[in-house]
């Protein structure tokens, strides 16, 4: 997925979500560093309430995750023909 963020904008917090949060916690290392990178569960604790975004930065993370989930359900398709016609190689 795209940043939408400038690259000269700082970014306080990042976080890697997933959508799940079975297991989905920064470890000890990660909370460690300068710059950690939450998870899905650390996103529900430090931010209860979630995001409010104004209606173009709401357009712009739409239109991301709908091009996003658009790659990603090719790939799979991609990686389910090539299972079943034996042409993956482990």
């Amino acid at each position: 997925m795209n940043n939408l963020i400038p690259s000269h904008v700082q970014m306080h917090e990042k976080y890697d979500l997933k959508g799940s949060t079975f297991k989905r916690r920064a470890n000890s290392e990660e909370r460690e560093k300068e710059s950690p990178t939450w998870k899905d569960l650390d996103f529900i604790e430090r931010h209860p309430e979630g995001l409010i975004l104004d209606a173009d930065m709401y357009n712009a993370l739409a239109k991301t995750v709908q091009r996003d989930c658009r790659v990603s359900l090719i790939k799979k398709k991609l990686f389910f023909f090539l299972l079943e016609f034996n042409l993956f190689r482990y």
